[in-house]
């Protein structure tokens, strides 16, 4: 089953020497899956709707001593509004 566990936006407001404001978005989004399978086919609905892969696959959510690695995903995007 796909999780999302983490969910981040931010807004960096610029102005140019007009006093125009340009605003760039970043959205992150971050889910745990189940299988491989389910975070490949995730994958691909993700990049379809605008969302660059991270590259990671796995995260640890146990500790040192005792590691328990998920299946991971960590997609972004950037827009720019006007």
């Amino acid at each position: 089953m796909t999780r999302i566990i983490k969910e981040t936006t931010t807004k960096t407001h610029r102005y140019d020497e007009l006093g125009i404001e340009n605003v760039l978005e970043e959205i992150i989004m971050q889910y745990y899956y189940d299988t491989e399978e389910e975070k490949i086919n995730h994958c691909e609905r993700m990049k379809q709707n605008g969302f660059t892969d991270s590259g990671m696959v796995k995260d640890n959510i146990g500790s040192l001593n005792m590691p328990k690695y998920v299946w991971f995903g960590s997609y972004y995007k950037h827009t720019r509004k006007c």
